[in-house]
């Protein structure tokens, strides 16, 4: 009975990493994460739907200094937790290798939580959606889609 519990805690241990905060991540999204590799392309997209993707607005591609820079943001995220259980996608962000999609991912703001649209990454890992980082990454978005001047709208 010892040998199956100490089994146990050994699984348990090697399946997940933790965040700088202790809240584990599991390992397996890490490649999606923190670990991502080199990239030469960003593809962000601003989408709407709730709880699937139903229409893409609008897209930019990032390349050179900027998608390095993106990949760079991305990888220095607080993961960890799996946010609310709902995801109402507002972006979706996909990062390339030699015009090979590495990573397809949903980020929610409002569930602080980011879905990977990928059969290997079965995991929702929730991110620190409102820190720093975060907001720096809601940035990068933002500008690649700005809301329309309301007051312009007016006139």
């Amino acid at each position: 009975m010892k040998f199956a519990f100490v089994t146990l805690v050994f699984v348990s241990l090697t399946s997940v990493a933790c965040n700088t905060q202790g809240i584990a991540i599991p390992k397996e999204t890490l490649r999606y994460t923190r670990q991502l590799p080199a990239v030469d392309k960003v593809e962000l997209q601003k989408v709407s739907g709730i709880e699937r993707i139903e229409k893409v607005e609008a897209t930019k591609v990032l390349t050179d200094k900027e998608a390095l820079a993106v990949a760079t943001l991305w990888r220095e995220q607080t993961y960890g937790g799996t946010g609310a259980a709902c995801h109402e996608p507002a972006y979706t962000i996909k990062f390339f290798s030699k015009e090979k999609l590495i990573v397809y991912a949903s980020v929610c703001y409002g569930c602080q939580n980011i879905d990977f649209i990928d059969p290997a990454a079965k995991n929702l890992v929730g991110f620190n959606a409102h820190g720093k980082k975060g907001q720096q990454l809601l940035r990068v978005f933002q500008n690649a889609f700005p809301q329309p001047n309301t007051e312009q709208k007016k006139n």
